[in-house]
């Protein structure tokens, strides 16, 4: 066959172009990474207090304190703990691979240990912009969902929104959305520390096990007494949540506390 150099000339044209074309959306899609990544990486150190909002009916989360602390940043990986109330077991992971963005969930016990159901999550996706990315569940995270959480709904898809004034981690679920805003105003000063850093029970003596446990049930006692004494030595009257979810989350705090109580018994 003779290709005359006419419809050569423009069939160069037409490769250079797509060539050209694929060349810009990749070098986007770099750009809009890179950026996502720098403006999460510029929050470093921070962390906020936040508010949820559930499309469901379920009560789960009203009223609880929801806390993001951007902690760990290198040029490759962000990790986010999200404390609600006392919980300090979930870690947002985000790590820069290949040409999109990984979002896992570290999920911990309170002695450091790995929860079976931690490192799920997705890559981010195509649609994603520099302001927000979407993570649609992948395949293994959906095997690791019906292992360890066979009530949950799937797939999910994760997103982080960020803005000038805040910062949205959300999750959209068949039937359910959940959606928590952090405004950069909203501050921290002290977060608590999330317990991938705990140091394993394993390593810790009975004595010293028995004496934080003590503490805090103490702490745990004095925060639902309806009697305490202030600084001065004087008795104040003051009224714990005494609703039912507040109850109920004293109860749990409790009972967790006896868990740990039962472990070092069996050692």
């Amino acid at each position: 066959m003779i290709i005359k150099s006419g419809k050569i000339s423009t069939l160069i044209v037409i490769v250079g172009t797509v060539a050209s074309l694929m060349g810009t959306s990749v070098q986007a899609t770099d750009s809009n990474q890179d950026k996502f990544f720098d403006s999460v990486k510029a929050h470093c150190g921070n962390a906020f207090s936040g508010k949820v909002e559930d499309s469901s009916s379920s009560t789960a989360y009203n009223g609880r304190k929801f806390m993001l602390h951007i902690r760990d940043c290198s040029d490759t990986q962000i990790k986010m703990p999200l404390h609600i109330d006392d919980n300090s077991s979930r870690i947002l992971v985000l790590t820069k691979s290949g040409e999109s963005i990984k979002l896992q969930h570290d999920h911990r016990h309170a002695d450091g240990s790995r929860d079976a159901l931690t490192l799920y999550g997705g890559y981010s996706s195509a649609d994603s912009t520099a302001n927000t990315k979407n993570f649609p569940e992948s395949a293994e995270s959906i095997e690791i969902t019906k292992a360890h959480a066979p009530t949950r709904t799937y797939p999910s898809v994760w997103s982080i929104i960020l803005s000038s004034e805040d910062i949205t981690y959300q999750v959209v679920r068949p039937g359910r959305t959940i959606k928590t805003k952090f405004k950069f105003t909203d501050t921290v000063t002290h977060p608590p520390k999330a317990w991938d850093l705990s140091t394993l029970v394993s390593e810790i003596t009975p004595a010293a096990q028995l004496l934080d446990l003590s503490g805090r049930f103490l702490a745990l006692a004095e925060t639902n007494d309806d009697f305490l004494r202030n600084r001065s030595g004087s008795i104040e009257h003051t009224l714990p949540d005494r609703s039912y979810s507040g109850v109920k989350q004293a109860s749990y705090q409790a009972g967790q506390l006896l868990q740990e109580f039962n472990a070092i018994a069996l050692h």
